[in-house]
């Protein structure tokens, strides 16, 4: 009797809170098909296969990667859910009953971050990491400086009059596909362009603040030519100059030398022949990817609608054997303010990203790129109920819809919500009404923008297992479209 008291009380705080650990008996319950333990996931992911009986979800705080305890999770689409309680003092939540099956609709909410949910979930764990909607002050990023000289300008033929020869010092990046590349893009140069470097600034020495640990110092040379009549600067590469170098916190570096030894003789010509609806322009990267080295990354170049881009790379021997090379084309709606020398140009969506790695050297010498993702069309919203329609491109993994503020910081949007659509065949979705015990008190349409994005992956990956942070390393595709809802 004694027994069946206690397994009654457990039942019961069950149904009120689901949130199970504390009833655990140590063995499963019949009917849960995957009875699989909580993994937290650094960054956010999804492992654990499909669920089946269990869901456990962890929600942690993206800029201080800390737990988030006491956010409201839910499974369904409330306001009165079957399923649903408040994560722990880990972050944790585990859902653990024979009528949960993937796959899933998942909310979490908790005051001070946006609004997450997810359609069409089957991964018995997932880490939400999740970034305040007031960003919490982060330690800046540790550089150290360095200095030296750069040789081999003089290997330049004479350049016409109104050009003359330069050479552009920087430090290898983190991979583009890592969290590390965003952070040192915050790192500044001091003022007065001292990691410029040629004969018409009588100067052939260079500073430059760089970022810690192992990487290299590289130097582009080539003969620069300012524009004239509304043409924009010019910058016809030569030479790549590499030193590699490691640095600590603060260190001062001197006489780390840089010599323009590696012939720059590989043209690239990448003809964009199709551009996605709305988009008029088109722009990119080739990255240099030297593994523990660093990478680099040269733009490549165009006319003012930017189809035919153009760039010059290295052999990929010698210094550069094992290195690989990624191709980035962007397009995107150019908008352009002022005239002449006051002429200001942004890039706007609707945009499109088309990435193709380890792609061979000889095949960026005329590569045509036609099969840019097309963008979420016909986005329409009720903000009355909250209800989302769209038309989206076909064979695509994700659709994502953030509703953000635009401009509300100096530095970034403010997301309000974050909705993840894992069935691609969804054309519509409601945000969810959430209960009262969520603490959730919706928001007002004034100033909100509606961005729509869609992903395709690599083929074979499964987004059910994956680290958040490492998404960028499947992405084949990816495009975004936005719509103004102010009132």
């Amino acid at each position: 009797m004694k027994k069946n008291h206690i397994l009654k009380n457990c039942f019961l705080l069950f149904v009120s809170t689901l949130l199970i650990g504390g009833c655990d008996s140590g063995t499963t319950p019949s009917g849960i098909g995957n009875d699989a333990e909580p993994q937290y996931i650094k960054g956010g992911g999804t492992n654990g296969g499909k669920i089946d009986g269990r869901l456990n979800v962890f929600v942690y705080d993206d800029d201080t990667d800390k737990p988030i305890k006491e956010a409201f999770v839910m499974l369904g689409p409330g306001p009165e859910p079957d399923f649903w309680g408040f994560t722990d003092e880990t972050g944790l939540i585990t859902f653990r009953n024979s009528n949960i099956d993937g796959p899933q609709e998942l909310t979490v909410y908790k005051e001070g971050f946006p609004l997450s949910v997810m359609f069409g979930l089957d991964a018995a764990n997932i880490t939400l990491s999740m970034k305040p909607t007031t960003p919490v002050e982060t330690a800046t990023v540790e550089t150290a400086t360095v200095k030296g000289k750069v040789t081999g300008l003089d290997k330049i033929d004479t350049p016409p009059a109104g050009s003359f020869k330069l050479a552009v010092v920087s430090f290898t990046l983190p991979s583009i596909f890592t969290p590390e590349f965003e952070d040192v893009q915050k790192i500044e140069q001091p003022p007065g362009n001292l990691n410029l470097v040629s004969p018409q600034m009588q100067r052939d020495t260079y500073e430059l603040t760089t970022r810690v640990g192992k990487h290299a110092v590289y130097a582009l040379g080539g003969i620069y030519t300012p524009g004239q009549n509304n043409q924009a600067d010019t910058f016809e590469l030569k030479f790549l100059g590499l030193t590699d170098i490691t640095t600590k916190k603060d260190e001062m570096k001197e006489g780390i030398d840089i010599d323009l030894s590696i012939p720059l003789s590989k043209p690239a010509k990448i003809l964009v022949t199709k551009l996605p609806k709305g988009s008029d322009s088109a722009g990119g990267i080739v990255l240099l990817d030297m593994n523990d080295r660093g990478t680099i990354l040269f733009s490549l170049s165009g006319d003012r609608e930017g189809k035919e881009l153009t760039t010059s790379l290295p052999e990929l021997a010698g210094d550069l054997d094992g290195s690989s090379l990624t191709l980035f084309v962007q397009a995107f709606k150019q908008v352009c303010q002022g005239q002449g020398d006051q002429e200001n140009c942004t890039e706007e969506p609707p945009s499109s990203i088309k990435i193709e790695k380890k792609v061979a050297l000889k095949d960026l010498e005329n590569k045509e790129v036609y099969d840019l993702l097309e963008p979420l069309e016909e986005m329409d919203v009720d903000t009355n109920s909250w209800s989302f329609s769209f038309k989206a491109p076909s064979d695509i993994d994700i659709i994502t819809s953030d509703l953000v503020i635009k401009g509300a910081t100096e530095d970034e949007d403010q997301k309000l919500a974050s909705v993840t659509l894992f069935n691609s065949s969804m054309d519509s979705f409601a945000l969810p009404e959430l209960p009262d015990t969520s603490g959730f008190n919706g928001f007002s349409s004034k100033d909100i923008t509606w961005q729509g994005g869609a992903m395709r992956f690599d083929s074979g990956t499964d987004p059910f297992n994956i680290h958040f942070d490492d998404i960028g390393k499947f992405i084949t595709h990816m495009s975004q479209a936005e719509k103004s809802l102010a009132q």
